[in-house]
């Protein structure tokens, strides 16, 4: 009996729901080989594991979902771009079953019903817990059987007549999508293509087929190394890359070794449950069949070649289950009617045996691992999480992707032993191995790099996140005869949120997901009068102004004040010998700070402010755009022209990103009754509007500066600050800032100075500041400074960490008055991290 189209309209709808359901993780693949990689394609962060640094993996499937991601955007449906792709795999599991049916009908027509084969298929427990996963297996499996439906399989001899070209083009051509996508593939195809050798009835047509396929193998392969060159950025040929680790190598044994016979007693029976019964009875009863021979064999090949490699997963041979699955319907028919009477118990049992295992998998086993990133995710938008750390076993949950917000973030990497060193521990089973060893020698105070810029193999710089993950067998590890959750305590940690996880579980994520705040940063209700003046220290504020996160800056940072002066930081290099010259320190001293200070930099840095003209017998201004400026001044006076323009032509706006977490608000407050808000973004985060905006700053500043060849590499590694009015946006105020690792020290006392060739240890370097001409005096930039000290490094960074790029005599004065001291510090290009 033939499957009417209203069951199929019902079984999509059944797909689509039931994908919805899915509320765990179970495989690290199904996240950081697909949609964490796709969200980095879409301008987001992402992590990339180590076999996309060492070129293992095809950026076909990541590209699937970017492509979804990037319609999500259009669509303004970006927060549901994981809800949408989790949809099209429920499409593609029921397109998957469909296919199962028709290739069933095609190879035994009458002798087997339709409707057993949908309800083998549909009522699977492996397609319940593997089907609706972001994983390349689903594609894969979808390809094969749309492949093996066209190919032409037949007891018959095939000849150039018989042979239909056409089907056998389509065929191939989605053996080899999806050979690009799973290289290990290629093994199904290659069987096939013998099998199909062997089938030729002439030399001629073999020599015909043989060539014809040679020729897609080179097309597919030049398309799979254009693909991946393109991303990677470099020639790639994936398959090779995979060979050489995974199978030569033996790399992936590293994540788990099993039985030769694992996949018998152990990977078919878990995806079939109480089908396999019938699939053996399938093969037993009707061996003689031509088409259940080719299954076995094909099965029997593909699985025997899989059982050599030591690592084993149930989803290397999931591409295969629809073949079990139509021999199981197969020796399901003549059971009904021989025993019509128990029609029904069957029915019962093959369904709830499956489906019932499905939903509590999907529901119930690990259930913390994605609602826990929907409750960070919460916290995020409303301020109060500045960094998120996961002390978890390796990719026990989501990350950015999921997140979708630019956080800092790190959690227990579980890299693999690429060197081959008996000693080798990844992290992960160096923290289990000795806690607090661990911490000792692998936390720091603040990072220097970015976790998405770690070089492959590369451990993430640990830091305590003011946003703990743990699960409860941690919290209850005996550490020093207390348990560590004592020892979180004692670092000001307490619990937050807690997520039951699951039944069962392996001894590391046993109990319960538990998520940590620290108590060091305090909250409170925010003053709607405050303004943003000499006195204030930075605050981190959520955009309702209900809630406040007041970082611990020293008593004597109150009363900070920094003059904005012209020029704080000259390119030429006359400026520089200027500045030697007209000092009053000894000619040893002078070269001492001319040889430190003359490496001319590529990149510079600048500060614009008006406020050295204080008499107001000279100061005029603009009713238009507010500028107060030097009227007898002509580069006041052209400085004016120039923002006058760009005030008219609302160029100096900053424009909102349609992505969601590229901005990250630190604090709102009120400069003269004008309610404003502070931001930070990830230079290489920039795209479109808003980074054409940053450019034109830069630009600005340059023109009144000097020229200014930008190093774009240094600018991706910086982070910008922003001071901008809430509802025009307008930028009053602006910092880039970069991470450091030394600086030099300078003195700077009654004129005089000497400057010291010694480095000491910096990460915080102030690179350009800009104040907008309309709002100084306002003390933006010293307050700015503020906020970079207290976020850039995820914790707040003490004075004597931060530095000055190559100042001028007017930048050592201004110095001066931020450190509160006749010490300074300053760095050159050789102190950039």
């Amino acid at each position: 009996m033939k499957v009417p189209k209203s069951t199929w309209v019902i079984l999509l709808i059944f797909r689509l729901v039931t994908s919805l359901l899915v509320k765990n993780v179970l495989i690290p693949d199904e996240v950081y080989q697909s949609v964490e990689i796709s969200t980095t394609l879409n301008g987001g962060l992402g992590y990339l594991t180590w076999e996309w640094k060492y070129h293992l993996r095809s950026y076909l499937l990541p590209l699937i979902f970017s492509k979804i991601f990037s319609l999500s955007a259009y669509l303004g449906l970006t927060e549901y771009k994981l809800i949408i792709s989790r949809l099209l795999m429920g499409l593609i599991l029921t397109a998957t079953d469909y296919l199962t049916v028709q290739l069933g009908t095609k190879w035994f027509g009458k002798d087997i019903q339709q409707y057993w084969v949908l309800i083998a298929s549909v009522f699977n427990f492996g397609h319940f817990i593997l089907g609706y996963r972001w994983l390349a297996n689903s594609f894969e499996m979808f390809g094969l059987l749309a492949s093996l439906y066209l190919w032409p399989v037949t007891p018959n001899r095939i000849t150039f007549k018989s042979l239909k070209f056409g089907r056998l083009l389509a065929g191939l051509l989605i053996g080899g999508l999806v050979c690009i996508l799973r290289p290990t593939s290629a093994l199904i195809y290659l069987y096939l293509g013998v099998y199909l050798l062997l089938k030729c009835n002439t030399l001629k047509l073999k020599l015909f087929v043989l060539s014809f396929s040679l020729i897609l193998v080179i097309v597919v392969v030049s398309l799979m190394v254009y693909l991946d060159t393109l991303y990677y950025g470099e020639v790639t040929f994936v398959p090779l890359e995979f060979l050489k680790f995974n199978v030569f190598k033996g790399i992936s044994s590293y994540y788990g070794v099993h039985n030769l016979f694992w996949y018998i007693y152990s990977g078919l029976p878990t995806l079939l449950i109480s089908w396999l019964p019938l699939t053996i009875l399938g093969y037993y009863s009707n061996y003689k069949n031509y088409y259940v021979k080719f299954s076995l064999k094909l099965s029997a090949v593909i699985i025997g070649i899989f059982s050599l490699l030591p690592h084993k997963e149930f989803r290397f041979i999931y591409p295969l289950l629809p073949l079990q699955v139509i021999i199981s319907a197969l020796a399901l028919q003549p059971i009904i009617k021989q025993y019509p009477q128990h029609f029904v118990q069957l029915f019962l049992a093959l369904i709830l045996t499956n489906l019932l295992p499905g939903i509590y998998i999907n529901q119930y086993h690990h259930c913390a691992t994605l609602p826990i990133m929907g409750y960070l995710q919460t916290q995020v938008d409303n301020n109060l999480v500045k960094s998120i750390g996961f002390l978890t076993p390796c990719h026990s949950t989501p990350f950015y992707s999921h997140l979708q917000r630019d956080i800092p973030m790190w959690f227990l990497t579980c890299n693999p032993n690429l060197e081959h060193n008996p000693d080798y521990l990844d992290s992960e089973n160096q923290f289990y191995k000795d806690p607090l060893g661990f911490i000792d020698t692998k936390f720091v105070q603040a990072p220097t790099k970015h976790i998405t810029k770690m070089e492959a193999g590369e451990d993430f710089e640990y830091y305590w996140p003011n946003y703990l993950v743990v699960f409860d067998h941690l919290l209850n590890l005996e550490v020093n005869e207390s348990k560590f959750e004592d020892y979180l305590k004692g670092l000001g940690y307490e619990k937050d949120k807690v997520f039951w996880n699951s039944h069962f579980s392996e001894p590391r994520r046993a109990g319960d997901l538990v998520v940590l705040k620290s108590k060091n940063l305090k909250f409170g209700k925010i003053n709607k009068n405050n303004n943003l003046n000499e006195e204030n220290s930075p605050n981190l504020m959520n955009n309702n102004n209900t809630k406040i996160i007041k970082s611990k800056l020293e008593e004597k940072d109150k009363n900070l004040t920094q003059k904005t002066l012209l020029n704080y930081f000259l390119t030429s290099e006359q400026s520089i010998k200027n500045l030697v010259k007209n000092s009053n320190s000894n000619e040893e001293n002078a070269q001492k700070l001319s040889s430190t200070l003359q490496q001319s930099p590529k990149l510079e840095q600048y500060q614009l402010d008006l406020n050295t003209y204080k008499s107001p017998q000279i100061l005029t201004t603009c009713t238009t755009c507010s500028m107060n400026y030097i009227k007898v001044d002509p580069s006041d006076i052209k400085l004016h022209s120039k923002y006058h323009k760009l005030t008219v032509n609302n160029a100096l706006k900053f424009p909102k990103s349609r992505r969601k977490g590229i901005e990250i608000e630190l604090d709102s407050a009120l400069i003269n009754n004008n309610e404003v808000k502070i931001i930070s973004i990830n230079y290489w985060l920039l795209k479109g509007q808003q980074l054409n905006k940053i450019k034109e700053l830069i630009e600005l500043i340059g023109e009144e500066t000097g020229k200014v060849d930008d190093n774009e590499n240094r600018m991706n590694k910086s982070k910008i600050y922003l001071l901008l009015t809430s509802t025009k946006r307008e930028i009053l105020g602006f910092i880039i800032a970069e991470a450091i690792k030394s600086s030099y020290e300078i003195i700077y006392k009654s004129n005089k100075f000497t400057t010291s060739t010694q480095r000491k240890k910096s990460i915080v370097g102030i690179h350009r500041m800009w104040t907008n001409p309309s709002a100084r005096s306002q003390g933006i930039c010293s307050k700015l400074i503020n906020y970079v000290r207290n976020s850039f490094c995820l914790r707040a960074v003490d004075k004597e960490f931060v530095a000055f790029y190559e100042p001028t005599e007017a930048g050592l004065r201004a110095a001066k008055k931020f450190f509160d001291s006749d010490v300074i510090f300053s760095y050159s290009d050789s102190d950039i991290a």
